[in-house]
């Protein structure tokens, strides 16, 4: 009766000494107490160049912050005069039945209290959502003066002064429009 291996299961006249099996069972393995993740060495990168390895990432974020979930109602403030714009023109047109009236009436600014609303609106919705979030508003300060508010905004929670001058941007551009 032929024999058999007891690894790889061939006959053992046909085995192969560089059998992978074999060549695994031969192998010395460290036991189970050794194998922990802190015990192996930190696996190097493929390119072992300096500038191969990338820098190490801040824990907890993982995007911009300017993208972060705290800031939806604060993308839309920055826009809201351009915004404002909009609705005044279609608020006027939807008052007058004639077109002419309605574009007197958006000209001359009878609307204009449609973007100041909705400007202050905005504000205390993102205060309120910070508030939510368990972020201290008080050195942000009122909610009804935009400008200031969105300014402060920034300075307390470190986010730059982009909303601000994307707010001034886009009401210049509402001026220019409404001109």
């Amino acid at each position: 009766m032929p024999s058999f291996c007891s690894q790889c299961g061939q006959p053992a006249p046909e085995h192969d000494p560089s059998c992978l099996v074999h060549r695994l069972a031969q192998q010395r393995l460290p036991p189970l107490a050794e194998k922990t993740p802190f015990a192996n060495p930190a696996p190097t990168p493929a390119d072992s160049r300096p500038h191969a390895a990338k820098p190490p990432q801040p824990q907890g974020k993982t995007g911009h912050r300017y993208f972060s979930p705290l800031n939806k109602f604060i993308w839309v403030l920055a826009f809201a005069p351009l915004i404002g714009l909009f609705l005044e023109y279609t608020i006027a047109h939807l008052f007058y039945s004639s077109s002419f009236k309605a574009n007197a009436a958006f000209q001359a600014g009878y609307f204009f209290w449609v973007t100041v609303l909705l400007n202050i609106k905005l504000c205390m919705q993102d205060e309120k959502h910070l508030k939510k979030h368990g972020i201290d508003t008080q050195p942000i300060g009122a909610a009804w003066l935009v400008p200031v508010y969105i300014f402060k905004r920034s300075k307390h929670l470190q986010d730059g002064p982009l909303y601000f001058y994307l707010w001034i941007g886009s009401m210049i551009a509402a001026v220019i429009l409404n001109a």
